[in-house]
């Protein structure tokens, strides 16, 4: 699991640069919004970023939550404008929103 330094439920930029899982370049706005995600968005959008399009058995398969949690946290993206939705019911994939 990423590190235990979280501050209301949200990494800081920080600690998800000294991370090793999660180690990647980051654009100024990707910093910004990495600060105000859950954890396990941020790790949502790195697989998403990492393999192109994510479902979420993937997600939770990789990140040891359970599919309904995981559910939850994609539904917000994809609220959010982070991540585009793709298919329907159990075809549903997503990929990072093109914005």
């Amino acid at each position: 699991m990423v590190s235990d330094d979280v501050t209301d439920g949200a990494l800081t930029v920080e600690t998800l640069l000294v991370s090793s899982r999660m180690c990647w370049d980051l654009s100024p706005r990707e910093r910004l919004l990495v600060g105000r995600l859950p954890a396990l968005s941020v790790q949502i959008l790195q697989i998403a970023r990492e393999r192109g399009r994510v479902t979420v058995s993937d997600v939770a398969r990789v990140t040891g939550t359970s599919r309904n949690t995981v559910k939850d946290h994609m539904k917000a993206l994809h609220a959010q404008g982070h991540l585009a939705r793709h298919g329907a019911g159990r075809g549903v994939w997503y990929a990072l929103a093109l914005s």
